[in-house]
């Protein structure tokens, strides 16, 4: 039920003498349905100005309710396209429009640019993390989004939509992150991240499984034996699930000893700075994969095929914030933390654990 909130002053000089001008009603569309309201038009006697009750919940002069505008992003947010939430909508009874649906997630976007940096001051971060980028569609070109998450607490500590992916728009990015207290990075084999990575004054861990997906693509077009191929692929498996650095050395030498003129270059690129595969020794619960920023990324890139690209970077952006402030205060379904949202994982001390109720405060 809609809650009627009637004036008592004034809304301009604060001034007590007012009169009734006019009723009128109001039927805001809500969860329940579309409810009927009388709402009283006052006048001061004072000023002479006009203003009108509130209706809690609903915006002056909107036809929607601000729970149905906040249900409707929540559950954009999490996948269906504009006419599966309209669908969805419809069950509960409210007819809602495509555009109305977007202009509330735009809203919304908004406030997260500011809001994204405010939450990230009541968590406890772990000093770890994975990064990694997907390309996005903004105004039909092809743009690098990278995100880095905390592998531990699932809070994501970057979302930059960047123009390129070169090693000085890469430092930048990895600098706020090293502010954060972060100590490691862990990213996949892209070159530009191990010197940029250390330019930001952290450690970094290469990937084991792009390591790997490498070096099976590599050896899938080498013209090389096919027991030869797998005696290789076989010594890169042992290198990299190496148990310690005693181990990993002698695996290595294993590696290099590899003279066939094919592979060469490819092995020298491949063990170039190879002490970034097992630095994860010194730091506990570091992982060797950019696993928790994948499966964040497979979310996104789906929610991005649904929306088919976005027309402005000032749209992208403040999507990109909303996004990645639903998923901080969006419960996990499965695993060890089930039922459980990053932020309290992270220990946050917030007054709600709706997102959207936090973007109001």
């Amino acid at each position: 039920m809609v809650e009627l909130v009637e004036a008592t002053s004034c809304t301009s000089c604060g001034s007590t003498d007012i009169r009734c001008k006019r009723r009128y009603t109001r039927s805001p569309r809500t969860l329940h349905g579309v409810e009927t309201v009388v709402v009283t038009q006052h006048e001061c006697r004072d000023c002479k100005k006009t203003f009108t009750d509130k209706i809690k919940g609903t915006k002056q002069g909107a036809q929607i309710a601000d729970e149905v505008k906040e249900r409707a992003a929540d559950l954009y947010l999490e996948g269906p396209d504009m006419e599966g939430v309209k669908k969805v909508m419809w069950k509960f009874g409210v007819r809602i429009s495509a555009s109305s649906i977007w202009y509330a997630v735009n809203w919304f976007g908004k406030l997260a640019v500011n809001a994204f940096d405010r939450v990230l001051k009541f968590v406890k971060l772990s000093g770890l993390a994975c990064v990694d980028e997907k390309f996005v569609s903004v105004h039909g070109k092809k743009r690098p989004q990278l995100f880095g998450i905390d592998p531990v607490t699932g809070i994501v500590l970057a979302q930059k939509l960047l123009r390129n992916r070169e090693e000085p728009t890469l430092t930048r990015v990895l600098k706020g992150i090293r502010r954060m207290g972060v100590r490691v990075t862990v990213t996949d084999d892209l070159k530009s991240y191990a010197p940029s990575v250390k330019k930001a004054g952290m450690r970094h861990v290469k990937c084991h499984f792009h390591a790997k997906q490498t070096f099976h693509k590599r050896m899938k077009k080498a013209h090389i034996q096919k027991k030869r191929k797998r005696k290789f692929i076989k010594w890169c498996h042992k290198f990299l699930d190496a148990k310690d650095m005693k181990e990993a050395v002698v695996r290595k030498r294993v590696l290099g000893r590899i003279k066939d003129k094919k592979l060469q270059r490819f092995m020298k690129s491949f063990l170039y700075e190879w002490e970034d595969y097992f630095t994860y020794f010194e730091f506990d619960g570091c992982p060797k994969t950019t696993n928790p920023v994948e499966q964040y990324n497979r979310r996104y890139e789906q929610k991005r095929q649904i929306m088919h690209g976005l027309r402005k970077e000032r749209t992208a952006r403040e999507f990109n914030a909303l996004f990645a402030l639903h998923s901080m205060f969006r419960k996990f379904e499965e695993g060890t933390h089930k039922g459980l949202s990053p932020l309290e994982i992270a220990g946050a001390q917030l007054r709600t654990t709706n997102v959207f109720a936090f973007l109001n405060e």
